[in-house]
């Protein structure tokens, strides 16, 4: 399984709480709720802040997001490995 360096733990869909997130590669999780059953896309990334950062301007992808966390690994692979192994897990 791959290794996560750093987690955010779950923040509000916020602005300034993107704007922290680190120009590293990973896995970011938009939800509805703080809940593990409110995951609504688990996506990897090249660089979690920019991705998160587009995301927020994309209106058909987070209208009803509200929370979102993110996890940084070693490689842009590595991302890839966890989202479909959570993506699976989670049915998202």
């Amino acid at each position: 399984m791959t290794t996560i360096n750093k987690k955010s733990g779950i923040l509000s869909w916020t602005e300034e709480n993107i704007l922290r997130a680190p120009m590293e590669k990973g896995v970011f999780v938009l939800r509805t709720s703080p809940t593990l059953d409110s995951v609504k896309s688990i996506n990897a990334s090249e660089n979690l802040k920019n991705d998160l950062m587009t995301a927020m301007q994309d209106i058909s992808i987070t209208h009803d997001v509200v929370f979102f966390d993110w996890y940084t690994t070693m490689s842009f692979e590595d991302a890839e490995i966890l989202a479909e192994f959570w993506r699976e897990k989670y049915n998202s």
